[in-house]
């Protein structure tokens, strides 16, 4: 416990001039008392170093938006301001001048602490227009913490975030309860592992101690792994409605088969997770008649866990789908692909691009008339010759539909029987990119849309089989892929190597099983990453039959996996693909031979099939 709390004092040192202090709050009485040492504060004890003070849970010290200054400055002239996110509230600065206002102040910052560090079934939340002279910091998009989009609606309500105070708050509580106080503050990466595998056992918010145990397996390079992953991506089906050039999908390969409620219902490992995403590999998931329910349920059943999907939009408009969606999903991406119907329709093979728009527009519509931020909606773009001069067209588009983050994929055949071949490569049609890309942050920053693009060639830089994007948050949404990370990322890992590819720890990727596959149709498997390996065909070794959490993490340790983390920290001819692939572009076509090559020569090594 006492070394979380230090980091935690770390965190808040960045902001502070002076170092901070650590106290207890009573979640349900409001009173203080100090740490170590347990010993009763009173209110006005706060104040004995200065006449204001500025007081932050741990879920503020893990968000990217930190208003620090802008909070203290708030205070100075209404002597108390607060920050929050939805109902939540973050963190305050409060004047002792403020407090001895009258008795009833007291009360009153008794209800402000509740607040503060409130937990799942503590307290309810309250009115802060109640609250006699607080001020609310709003963030830079000069809205509630939320989309840009969302900036005319009259009332907002947001789901809360898997790290969401009363979450964070729960962990470090049962922490306290379960007298952990014992963890040495220099303790090393397998103690802290250890304690928090078994604080998950018998955690209710057992997401947290996952995501702390993930991150010390994945930063110490653990093989096999006691982790669920953070993240799961499932496809819902491998059928599509459409059959895009750029894509290796076709109608023959795949059968009209849908996930159920009662398959989604077996995975109890879910419960482990921070994110879900109901989309991976090929297929469209609004197809899946059973979207809405598993939506519902999945919101239901497990509220911590932050949904999304991926999908091309032409049937987003059902209005069970949307009424499903509408504040129970985190976020959409929709595949605009095109800021044209005939450059969409020319892409896609049918003339469907304004049904896409008028979806997206009655999504934006449902979520104000239901005053509700989520589903945040994202928009992407397969980067190809035929498209790429529409690039600097996007952010305004993204704006008049409602949408706040745009991404540019570069488009890339790399084992795949795509309808172009090669020719049709991002890397092939970029002799204007520089250009286009600066025009395209100007608009981008205009319209106050996030955009992630490819960065200039002069500026390339290469991560794991992947070219990095550039990433301008205009939208000022975006936040910490893995906040927990922060707890634990200053330990003393002894790691070997260069930076391992994260995928093989923290997310699980599940297909769809093609007829081409040697499992045959109908049914699920994982595979490892998007780069070379992700054209493997593992639909045997790697079977997903929706299974429960031990026999998922049976399936998470299986020997192909557990030789691909082992050679993540010890390069040098254990996968040779997984070495060249670290530095090297697996979407550009002049490294397109040596990878094949590559994957082929793995794949006969460890009897693995490779797909048509």
């Amino acid at each position: 416990m006492m070394f979380l709390v230090s980091r935690l004092v770390e965190l808040l040192a960045h902001l502070s001039k002076q170092p901070p202090e650590v106290i207890g709050i009573d979640p349900t009485t409001g009173d203080i008392f100090s740490i170590p040492g347990m010993h009763p504060l009173s209110h006005r004890d706060l104040f004995s170093r200065d006449s204001s003070i500025f007081l932050a849970n741990a879920s503020y010290l893990l968000e990217t938006q930190q208003p620090y200054a802008e909070v203290i400055g708030m205070a100075h002239s209404s002597k108390l301001a607060i920050y929050r996110l939805g109902k939540a509230l973050l963190c305050c600065a409060v004047y002792l001048e403020w407090l001895d206002v009258c008795d009833d102040r007291i009360q009153d910052f008794r209800n402000i602490l509740i607040q503060l560090v409130a937990q799942i079934d503590t307290v309810a939340p309250i009115s802060w227009a109640s609250v006699p002279g607080a001020s609310e910091v709003l963030p830079d998009n000069g809205n509630l913490p939320m989309a840009p989009s969302a900036a005319d609606f009259p009332s907002v309500a947001m789901r809360d975030a898997p790290t969401a105070p009363i979450y964070l708050n729960t962990a470090f509580a049962e922490l306290v309860d379960e007298a952990t106080n014992d963890i040495p503050g220099d303790c090393g990466p397998e103690h802290l592992r250890q304690v928090f595998l078994a604080m998950r056992a018998q955690s209710s918010v057992l997401w947290i101690f996952n995501a702390l145990v993930n991150t010390i397996e994945y930063r110490s390079g653990i093989s096999t792994v006691d982790g669920f992953p953070t993240e799961v991506h499932l496809a819902l089906t491998g059928a599509c409605n459409i059959a895009c050039t750029f894509c290796s999908y076709t109608h023959q390969i795949f059968e009209r088969c849908f996930v159920s409620l009662a398959q989604v219902a077996h995975l109890d490992f879910l419960g482990y997770l921070m994110s879900l995403r109901l989309s991976s590999g090929l297929g469209e998931p609004t197809l899946d008649p059973h979207l809405p329910q598993i939506i519902e349920w999945l919101a239901h059943t497990y509220p911590h866990l932050g949904l999304n999907l991926f999908t091309n939009g032409i049937t987003l408009g059902k209005n069970d789908l949307l009424n499903a969606l509408i504040g129970r999903v985190r976020w959409i991406n929709v595949s605009l692909n095109a800021a044209t119907s005939s450059t969409w329709r020319d892409l896609c093979g049918q003339d469907l691009f304004a049904r896409v728009c008028e979806n997206l527009r009655t999504l934006h519509d449902c979520k104000r008339k239901h005053g509700v931020l989520f589903p945040i909606a994202h928009a992407s773009m397969v980067l190809t010759k035929r498209n790429l001069s529409e690039l600097p067209r996007m952010p305004a588009l993204c704006r008049s539909l409602g949408i706040d983050r745009f991404t540019g994929f570069p488009f890339a055949a790399f084992n795949a029987q795509t309808k172009d071949g090669d020719a049709d490569t991002f890397h092939l049609a970029c002799a204007n990119y520089d250009v286009i890309y600066a025009k395209t942050i100007r608009e981008a920053q205009e319209h106050r849309v996030s955009v992630e693009i490819p960065l200039p060639e002069r500026a390339t830089q290469i991560a794991f089989g992947l070219e990095l994007r550039a990433f301008y948050d205009f939208a000022g949404i975006e936040s910490h892929h893995n906040p927990l990370a922060l707890l634990v990322d200053n330990l003393n890992y002894k790691r070997e190597g260069s930076a391992a590819c994260p995928a093989l720890w923290q997310t699980a990727s599940i297909s769809a099983t093609a007829k081409t596959h040697a499992a045959g149709s109908g049914k699920h498997f994982l595979y490892p990453c998007l780069g070379p390996l992700g054209s493997l065909d593992l639909s045997r070794q790697t079977r997903f039959n929706f299974p429960d959490a031990l026999e998922f993490l049976h399936l998470w340790n299986n020997p192909i996996y557990v030789k691909l983390r082992q050679a993540q920290h010890h390069p040098g001819g254990q996968v040779t693909v997984c070495d060249v692939c670290r530095c090297k572009d697996s979407r550009d076509p002049s490294n397109f031979a040596e990878l094949s090559r590559l994957v082929v020569e793995w794949m006969a090594h460890n009897g693995i099939p490779t797909t048509g």
